[in-house]
């Protein structure tokens, strides 16, 4: 889709790496693992899709000046934040434009912080636990987590969509162009008992899947008694055992696996989560959003305004400079793209631009405005007033969990 005209940015080339590995932390926590797309989860669920799919060895990337040290400069006060190191959009807008350009640290100095924070697949455990400030698990999940902890938990911005959503073989048994239509597809994979893949009951997208599933297909997508053979699997290995026939369709995102089968022409969306949400008039499903809770918020807006600022001109870069990022190999490396043409695809998808290899999203899966506004928060509440009539949050999460838009923080200042 055409974006609004803005000026187009640049940006040196890589020369060094900033991040170093973590040590390991424990193991992500069930009820918030897989809020955003990478590698490849299990059982315990999906750290995002990208997209939000999880995986790994519980390590990540810190970054800022103290190299991950908890302790501040001079008289700065050390604020932290993790996120989860997928390629897109985190990795590209953290480390290859961001960190590498210098555009982090200086901005929160200015107003007597230092940003201390962590490229992890333990983001989920990290912000549920305490033991950061700042998170991107989305707002459904601040819902759950508020009311299971009795907690005020705020969300302040928007970086990502589910994009995460499942994928069939193409010209395969499943495909709905040899079936006739989606809902043929999932009548045959339900007659047949042929196994679906999830990467766990935890994922960021099953939840969304499972509304559009029983709501315009008229299936019950259960953990128990429900209507498919559902299989965990581990995401990485999913393409390959969709092509192989031992899955009819999985759940992941193009960031988080199967990207070179997809741009081949190999893989195909059985649906578009995404799409059907919007068709559906639900509003986008969220998938990364920035979190922390009301006394952090309240004590330090100007946190939280550098957040949604350093995360806007993140995302409009790169989705202003695609061309440039893809002919890059360090951007190809960052998105872990084999080639241009994959990191093209990669981003041009993302960004809700015509893709040729399948069918494209109807709108950018990624905000160009980070920061909420009254319009957004509307959008939000709908769409949590949706997944609360579906069961997918609790009821009295109003209490829990409050929206905070720019201007909110601007007069908190």
């Amino acid at each position: 889709m055409p974006r609004e005209e803005r000026p187009i940015q640049s940006v040196s080339r890589i020369n060094r790496r900033k991040f170093i590995k973590a040590t390991g932390a424990s193991a992500v926590a069930a009820t918030l693992a897989g809020c955003t797309s990478g590698g490849g989860g299990g059982d315990g669920g999906d750290s995002g899709d990208g997209g939000g799919d999880s995986d790994g060895d519980g390590g990540g990337d810190s970054g800022g000046d103290s190299g991950g040290d908890s302790g501040g400069s001079g008289d700065l006060t050390t604020v932290s934040f993790a996120t989860p190191p997928v390629g897109m959009p985190v990795n590209i807008v953290m480390e290859y434009y961001l960190a590498e350009n210098d555009l982090i640290q200086p901005r929160f100095e200015e107003d007597g912080y230092q940003l201390d924070y962590e490229l992890t697949f333990e983001d989920a455990t990290l912000f549920a636990s305490g033991q950061i400030d700042m998170g991107t698990v989305s707002w459904v999940e601040d819902a759950r987590l508020g009311v299971e902890q009795d907690q005020q938990l705020v969300t302040f911005g928007n970086i990502e969509g589910v994009v995460s959503t499942p994928w069939v073989e193409v010209g395969g048994p499943y495909d709905p162009a040899e079936t006739g239509s989606v809902q043929a597809s999932l009548d045959k994979i339900v007659d047949e008992g042929a196994r679906f893949g999830i990467p766990g009951w935890a994922a960021g997208a099953v939840p969304h899947l499972q509304n559009i599933i029983q709501e315009k297909y008229g299936y019950n997508l259960a953990q128990d008694g429900g209507d498919f053979n559902v299989q965990t699997t581990d995401r990485g290995t999913m393409p390959q055992l969709t092509l192989r026939g031992d899955l009819a369709t999985a759940v992941h995102s193009a960031s988080s696996a199967g990207l070179t089968e997809i741009v081949n022409g190999e893989l195909k969306p059985l649906l578009w989560i995404w799409n059907d949400y919007l068709e559906e008039g639900w509003g986008r499903p969220p998938l990364v959003s920035l979190s922390t809770r009301l006394d952090f918020a309240e004590e330090n807006p100007e946190v939280l305004l550098n957040m949604i600022n350093m995360w806007s001109e993140g995302l409009n870069y790169v989705q202003d400079n695609i061309p440039e990022i893809a002919e890059d190999p360090a951007g190809q490396e960052t998105l872990e793209a084999e080639s241009q043409e994959e990191a093209r695809f990669l981003m041009d998808l993302f960004s809700g631009n015509e893709v040729e290899q399948i069918e494209s999203l109807s709108r950018s899966a990624l905000y160009s405005e980070v920061g909420l506004d009254e319009q957004s928060v509307e959008d939000a509440r709908s769409v949590m007033n949706v997944m609360e009539d579906l069961g997918q949050v609790p009821s009295g999460w109003q209490d829990h969990l409050t929206f905070m838009t720019v201007s909110d923080l601007e007069e908190m200042v």
